[in-house]
């Protein structure tokens, strides 16, 4: 009981550091990650909260990659649920970045603490089945019989294109942050001790690219 109480708790001190670390990407006003994206020009099309809609977006990927054969563990609920009320949390304490000195210190901040965010989830959670967006590109992949990382090219550019045709927040950060955030995630995860299993190699594959 007393491990799995500790194991929780880390792993909401990693969806804190992940919510935080886009809220602050987010005011950096630099560009966010195609689900970011996505989720900003969307809730100022519908007037929800960014955090709503990533709560949202997260329901429905985790209904449609149930309905494809990949079944999600609590760990993928807790996820829906908590990303995004955090979220919306920290929008509401950091304020937008003036200048662009401000802009590239936040989006380094933020990019820094979102990476060391998802390691800290991932060596937490590593056998309790991926996030609600990696679900479904494993669901994609197994569905078309292709590789996770072609599925998850696919759902990255369809929801880019998305996020792009409703005037989301692209930019130079959007490319800066799909380069880094992968490399950062595994420094991380390297510098914490984290140990590979055959499962955890395939979560590591899988949530690597993250959920935004």
């Amino acid at each position: 009981m007393k491990k799995f109480l500790i194991k929780y708790i880390l792993i909401f001190i990693g969806f804190l550091f992940v919510s935080s670390g886009l809220a602050f990407i987010l005011r950096s006003q630099l560009g966010m990650g195609p689900w970011g994206a996505l989720e900003v020009a969307l809730s100022s099309i519908t007037g929800l909260s960014v955090g709503r809609l990533a709560q949202i977006i997260s329901l429905c990927l985790i209904v449609v990659a149930w309905f494809m054969g990949i079944k999600p563990s609590l760990t993928t609920i807790l996820n829906m649920i908590f990303i995004g009320q955090f979220l919306d949390m920290f929008l509401l304490i950091i304020p937008v970045s003036n200048g662009l000195f401000f802009n590239i210190l936040f989006f380094v901040i933020g990019t820094l603490i979102y990476a060391f965010g998802i390691s800290m989830y991932m060596k937490n959670a590593k056998n309790d089945g991926p996030g609600p967006r990696e679900s479904f590109m494993l669901a994609l992949s197994s569905k078309l019989k292709i590789s996770l990382r072609v599925a998850r090219i696919i759902i990255d550019i369809s929801v880019l294109v998305s996020a792009f045709v409703l005037k989301g927040p692209i930019g130079f950060g959007t490319i800066i942050f799909a380069f880094s955030a992968g490399p950062l995630i595994q420094f991380f995860l390297k510098i914490s001790g984290y140990k590979v299993s055959q499962n955890s190699k395939k979560n590591e594959q899988v949530i690597e690219e993250t959920s935004d």
